[in-house]
């Protein structure tokens, strides 16, 4: 099972947004991103979030919602995180956040944090704008040649990783944190793959 978040950073390109609401079994839009899959014209299984940011509320009453989560504006947790755990409980295999990044860099850090803890509960997450997708690294990871370059940001002091398939091939190499040693590498085959022991972000990027 695929679950699709549209939350409400900056708004992702049209190609990409019907890409990942196509391939979705569940769709969740999350505040503002309620009104650009509506002005998309795309369905939604629910719609969460406490909606200050949608001017004009009647378009929660479109046909294209089915169903209202209206959160209380005073919470603990951001809307887009109690989107993540509304998904989290149908058990999917994957997630897809999307319009999550933007100029409110404490919304986005916030939201790639998120990632580990889906990570965690054994599904595969991504965040996806219009040049980058970002994932919590497993043990193993299986790139396909999508994008120019992918980089390893190491979360801890010190990981290791190893690579095949990349233009840049490493084995065990000692990443520490801080560093920037596995910036813009480059896919060479197919399929490639990272295997990392310890925490790191994966992010694949084009300009």
């Amino acid at each position: 099972m695929i679950v699709t978040i549209v939350t409400g950073g900056d708004f992702i390109n049209a190609s990409l947004l019907f890409k990942y609401t196509k391939i979705a079994d569940f769709v969740i839009g999350v505040d503002r991103g309620v009104e650009e899959l509506l002005k998309s014209k795309i369905s939604m299984d629910i719609a969460i979030g406490d909606f200050d940011s949608i001017e004009n509320k009647e378009l929660l009453q479109s046909d294209l919602v089915k169903e209202i989560n209206k959160l209380n504006p005073i919470k603990d947790i951001s809307d887009t995180h109690a989107a993540v755990e509304y998904a989290t409980s149908k058990k999917p295999d994957e997630i897809y956040i999307l319009n999550a990044t933007g100029t409110r860099m404490d919304h986005t850090l916030s939201n790639i944090s998120l990632l580990r803890e889906i990570s965690e509960k054994g599904i595969e997450a991504f965040i996806v704008d219009s040049h980058n997708r970002i994932r919590f690294g497993k043990r193993n990871n299986f790139i396909k040649k999508e994008y120019d370059y992918v980089s390893v940001i190491p979360l801890e002091e010190k990981i290791k990783v190893s690579t095949v398939g990349f233009l840049y091939e490493v084995k065990d190499l000692e990443l520490n944190y801080s560093q920037s040693r596995f910036l813009s590498n480059e896919v060479k085959e197919d399929k490639a793959s990272i295997e990392i022991e310890g925490r790191a972000l994966i992010i694949e990027s084009r300009d």
